[in-house]
């Protein structure tokens, strides 16, 4: 039994392992939508000035525009990834579950925040 856990264990790190990769691509590519979609809105944005919008509300405007799309990706790749794993997650250690559950938190906190930066960065220019 030790041996068939020893496999287990070494496929589930393998997988983990092009798991991590596919996050870190994935949040790299993030970035690069993010921005270049603000950088898109330059335009938007000086039209909202010169309607009189005040800044704060296209802050307000553009956060909500460009957080949806990153929150619903997350939310729809959790989903899918447990029912994934929804056979394993009855015989998989609490550990491993709730460091996925603070590292999800963690990169949803992430992207908040980044967003946030992003768009007064965009907009105060």
């Amino acid at each position: 039994m030790k041996q068939f856990n020893s496999v287990t264990d070494t496929y589930l790190t393998i997988s983990l392992t092009f798991g991590s990769l596919g996050l870190l691509l994935g949040i790299m590519s993030f970035i690069i939508v993010i921005r270049k979609n603000l950088s898109a809105h330059r335009s938007e944005i000086d039209l909202y000035r010169t309607l009189g919008f005040p800044d704060q509300k296209i802050e307000q405007i553009l956060y909500k525009e460009n957080l949806t799309v990153p929150l619903y990706a997350i939310i729809v790749g959790v989903i899918s990834s447990l029912i994934g794993v929804s056979i394993s997650l009855l015989n998989i250690d609490i550990g491993i579950g709730l460091s996925a559950l603070l590292l999800t938190v963690f990169f949803v906190a992430c992207i908040i925040v980044f967003v946030g930066k992003e768009v007064r960065l965009m907009s105060s220019k």
